[in-house]
């Protein structure tokens, strides 16, 4: 996230992170930042003094809470969860009165099982200065209620819900996520969320219909993927003409980003950064890798089931691997200068829990026309 909103022309200022690992990993590239004097806080976002930062006018505050208490691969404990960081969320927004935020998390916190949830979450995200006090959360919802009908323009912030498949913006990975955006009222402005630039259904048509796609690869007609048994070819040839009209380019495949990429041994490779090969990937029911030619499936932090989880995908001669750091970081749209320095594992974390570089960028420039107008 920080990477892409500071290619999108904001100053980062500092971070506060409770992972020591990936502290050290932001310190270890911070010469890769176009702003580069932030701090870095390695703290418990809940024990961290925030007056510290009060003293700054803040543009953007981002942030992406733990995804684990909502996601579909957790236990889904919702806020009973002691990794439910939204209320520090909110405190953030209200000690820091930033001009705009912009949080993510997993779409799962958007199933119906967290609907009420959701509801108090976004309320106190547009109401971060109402006090809770002594009332429960049950009766607070209601007060919030009641004050988001009667609010006048100047009150408080403005939010958006905006839901992003990675995929049609660039990011050789279909993952979905949901981006809550607040524009201070006091601006005066509303936020538009960006159009998508890339088109997955471009992409069927040019391995289905024209047969660009294996043409731009030279794939022989015997190695090129098979259509899927239902698709309806007249009916893709409508949708892709549609999103050539609207001047899309093709979603990019993970063949379009490994091509360049030497083959991975068991050590550094041709001086390429974090490409080593690790052994070991083995389907198994609900996790059986990525295909070449299509956007990978999401990468995850691989804190569950067996190590790597789904993070591995189909070689050109169809042998199951795991991705090495370095492909993770192209599917994260990451550049190969970022250098991740420690184990295997800590960087399957970091990676699965960041924000595609190229969503945030195209997040951020969003929010700094918003801003600027």
């Amino acid at each position: 996230m920080a990477l892409g909103i500071d290619e999108a022309g904001f100053d980062n200022v500092g971070f506060v992170e409770i992972d020591k690992h990936a502290c050290a990993q932001l310190e270890a590239n911070q010469r890769l930042f176009r702003s580069r004097n932030f701090s870095i806080h390695n703290e418990d976002v809940r024990n961290i003094d925030l007056s510290r930062f009060s003293g700054l006018k803040v543009d953007l505050l981002t942030g992406g809470p733990p995804c684990q208490p909502f996601s579909a691969a957790g236990n889904r404990y919702g806020s009973d969860d002691p990794r439910d960081m939204f209320p520090q969320t909110v405190r953030a927004v209200k000690a820091l009165m930033p001009r705009a935020f912009l949080f993510e998390n997993v779409r799962g916190l958007l199933s119906i099982s967290f609907r009420d949830y959701l509801e108090y979450v976004e309320l106190k995200l547009r109401f971060p200065f109402e006090e809770i006090g002594k009332r429960t959360v049950e009766s607070h919802i209601h007060q919030l209620r009641r004050i988001y009908k009667v609010a006048q323009k100047d009150e408080s912030y403005l939010l958006y819900r905006f839901i992003a498949n990675a995929s049609e913006f660039g990011v050789p990975q279909r993952r979905l996520r949901v981006f809550f955006v607040g524009i201070s009222a006091r601006e005066g402005k509303e936020w538009s969320p960006p159009e998508p630039t890339h088109s997955p259904k471009l992409l069927a048509a040019s391995k289905w219909l024209g047969g660009e796609y294996w043409s731009d690869h030279q794939i022989a007609k015997k190695d090129r993927q098979l259509p899927p048994a239902r698709i309806n070819l007249r009916r893709l040839a409508q949708l892709a003409s549609d999103d050539q009209a609207k001047n899309l380019k093709r979603a990019r495949t993970m063949r379009d980003v490994f091509h360049d990429l030497p083959e991975p041994s068991k050590t550094i490779n041709g001086g390429l950064n974090n490409h080593v090969l690790i052994e070991g990937a083995k389907a198994y029911p609900g996790h059986t890798g990525s295909l070449l030619d299509e956007p990978a499936k999401t990468i995850k932090a691989g804190v569950h089931g067996v190590p790597g989880g789904e993070n591995m995908f189909h070689t050109q001669n169809n042998v199951l691997r795991y991705f090495t750091t370095r492909e993770m970081a192209r599917l994260q749209t990451f550049p190969d200068e970022y250098v991740f320095s420690g184990t295997w594992n800590q960087s399957v974390r970091q990676l699965g829990n960041a924000v595609p570089v190229e969503l945030a960028h195209v997040l951020g420039q969003t929010l700094s026309k918003c801003l600027e107008r």
